[in-house]
């Protein structure tokens, strides 16, 4: 039910679409916005679309797998063991039977996990987003409904003398609602756009592959019956070939051609922490790279230089992430743990036995240490909750870790880890195109839901990439509480351990204002490990 205001609300809204649309009121255009929403509404029916002929596809397979089951029972049932072809007619029902099996258990499987699910998801952000186009739209018709009021109180003078000056006021305040929210959409809908890339590559590639293992396990097991048939069919079997070996040029590898290692990684920070940014040491630890925490820690000597992500010349990587608990302070700074690991030279074991025996000094943290000049790569991932054991890391291995166990990912590292593994996959990338995509996997973000009840401002932490700024709720007694997604940092590690550091800021560390796009002022070092 419509209360009476809101009533009224939605009626001056119409009223105004109407006469927007038939030139009897004022109409702002927005031209940067409808070449965005134009470009956003022709992605949704094609990828609305994909989906749809995607999702058919399989069912096609499916129905084509029950027909071959059925074709095959029906044949087999012409002949019995007596008969020249009854051997015949029996293998071939059990290789059809064990395709069937396969596209179920398999095919199937992968299908929806590679192409269906990522697919399915991409189209699930844009009801989300045409809500927030209908509440612009509904804002714009405010604004001008607005303007028109002022517009009539210029021309026509009230013999009230305050209503121009309200009708002005209201104006400026629906202009206000109006712009931010505008802004907002015309800077997302890019973003979301870019995402075809991350989401639809990998699935139209996953799709090349789901269909090459079919296929190739088809034609293997058929080519089990040969012996049943005369030979006379190698001019096909040539053109089998030719077709498996098109698909096989279009499959997707595990591990990333140019890099051993890939790492993307935002910083979610208090904007005045006193912090400097990534930058080698002062001797005799200048050959670490990493940037530093600048809060005093009551003058101890050996709490200072703590940070949280860092690399060195000589090939030790090391990146912390702290858990949010609002009851537990830790005796030593968690800083401590990725700088002490950066300074040392021995084993990442070594440095992982001799942390927990004294762990529980720290408040929460998980912690990913790496050593790229051990081959293979030493790695090691420890944390101090939940009883959760230290464990080897994989290579070839996608991990994804934000402010939890490594074992409890948060909803936004499930889908990053999604979005990531797609990126990876994207084998014709270049350099820069790879790093414009992890920086644009980084920055996926939405407004929080209600910054003022702190149950919902973790829960929102929990599924955001990218946290916008907002001030934590006044309850939780924090000084100078503005939170936000601080800075990205991405690092590159080829086959030749030549290194790509980059570290971008969100944030202007002066005003707190965001930073311009197109003057994100990164800092990049590159750099080769030393043998």
């Amino acid at each position: 039910m419509i209360g009476g205001s809101g009533f009224k609300k939605n009626l001056n809204r119409a009223g105004q679409s109407i006469k927007s649309r038939t030139g009897g009121g004022d109409k702002t255009i927005d031209g940067e916005f409808e070449e965005e929403y134009e470009r956003f509404k022709n992605l949704e029916k094609k990828s609305e679309k994909l989906a749809k002929e995607a999702k058919g596809y399989l069912d096609s397979m499916r129905a084509m797998t029950t027909a071959q089951v059925r074709i095959a029972t029906t044949i087999e049932n012409f002949y019995d063991d007596a008969t020249p072809m009854g051997p015949s007619g029996a293998e071939y029902k059990r290789v059809i039977e064990k395709l069937d099996e396969e596209a179920r258990s398999n095919l199937d499987t992968a299908y929806r996990a590679t192409v269906l699910e990522p697919l399915g998801r991409f189209c699930s952000y844009f009801p989300e987003v045409n809500e927030a186009i209908k509440r612009r739209q509904k804002k714009l018709l405010d604004y001008d409904s607005s303007r028109a009021k002022v517009r009539k109180l210029v021309d026509k003078p009230s013999e009230d003398p305050q209503r121009l000056p309200r009708a002005e006021q209201e104006a400026n305040l629906a202009r206000e609602m109006y712009e931010n929210l505008n802004t907002i959409i015309v800077n997302d809908l890019p973003k979301v756009i870019e995402l075809r890339v991350p989401y639809i590559d990998p699935s139209f590639e996953a799709l090349v592959k789901s269909q090459l293992k079919f296929s190739q396990s088809s034609y293997e097991q058929l080519e089990g019956l040969r012996h049943h048939f005369p030979p006379n069919n190698e001019e096909a079997d040539h053109r089998v070939d030719d077709v498996l070996q098109q698909m096989r040029e279009l499959t997707i590898c595990d591990n990333h051609p140019k890099y051993r290692f890939v790492f993307a990684g935002n910083r979610d920070e208090f904007l005045k922490r006193p912090t400097a940014r990534a930058h080698f040491w002062e001797p005799p630890f200048d050959n670490v790279l990493a940037g530093t925490d600048l809060e005093k820690h009551a003058d101890d000597e050996n709490l200072k230089n703590g940070t949280w992500l860092g690399i060195t010349r000589q090939g030790r990587f090391s990146a912390l992430t702290n858990f949010r608990e609002t009851n537990f302070r830790g005796k030593v700074s968690r800083g401590v743990l990725v700088r002490d690991f950066l300074c040392e030279s021995g084993s990442v074991n070594a440095s992982v036995k001799q942390l927990q025996t004294h762990i529980q000094d720290f408040g929460g943290f998980s912690l990913v240490n790496f050593d790229f000049s051990k081959d293979p790569v030493d790695m090691e991932y420890i944390s101090n909750r939940e009883n959760e054991p230290a464990m080897n890391l994989q290579p070839g291995m996608v991990y994804g870790l934000s402010n939890s166990l490594l074992t409890k990912p948060w909803p936004k590292v499930q889908m990053g880890k999604e979005i990531f593994q797609r990126i990876i996959q994207q084998q014709t990338m270049d350099k820069k195109e790879l790093i414009d995509a992890l920086f644009g996997l980084l920055s996926i973000t939405r407004p929080m839901k209600n910054d003022k009840d702190v149950q919902q401002v973790f829960d929102d932490l929990k599924e955001r990439i990218s946290i916008p700024l907002f001030n934590f709720p006044n309850d939780q007694g924090i000084m100078d509480a503005a939170y936000a997604t601080r800075t990205s940092t991405i690092v590159l590690i080829d086959y030749d351990n030549n290194v790509t550091f980059i570290e971008r800021l969100w944030y202007n560390e002066s005003d707190l204002s965001p930073v311009n796009p197109d003057e994100h002022n990164d800092l990049i070092f590159e750099f080769s490990f030393e043998k």
